[in-house]
């Protein structure tokens, strides 16, 4: 089971490990409106192994539409190695994808602010 959390502004985020370096853990954003790859902030990037996929254009959330570097990379999510695309982004917060929770049961109790994953039944 994966513990995260719901912050004062009632953000949810989700602990995420690189697999190329085990000891960074990263808070994600669980954004309900995300659907897309993982978006990883750019100060994580010096300790990753990025394979360049491919340049893609990007929606941004005030209609922009953005080119964006599109890599490949591993993490760790409730005990299980993942390869996942990712981007890159300049703002501290890092956005988890859906993909990532799929076969999960996502259950979030806005009263204690628990967010808690574990694999569906």
């Amino acid at each position: 089971m994966v513990h995260g959390r719901i912050d004062e502004d009632l953000k949810i985020f989700v602990p995420i490990t690189l697999v190329a370096d085990p000891d960074i853990k990263i808070e994600a954003l669980r954004d309900t409106g995300f659907n897309g790859e993982f978006v990883l902030s750019k100060e994580y990037a010096p300790y990753l192994e990025l394979i360049h996929v491919c340049e893609i254009e990007s929606e941004l959330a005030d209609g922009r539409i953005i080119e964006d570097d599109l890599f490949t990379m591993a993490v760790r999510f409730n005990g299980e190695t993942k390869l996942t695309l990712a981007s890159l982004t300049e703002s501290a917060e890092s956005l988890v994808e859906t993909q990532l929770l799929q076969e999960k049961q996502l259950r979030i109790n806005f009263v204690s602010g628990e967010v808690m994953i574990e694999q569906a039944l």
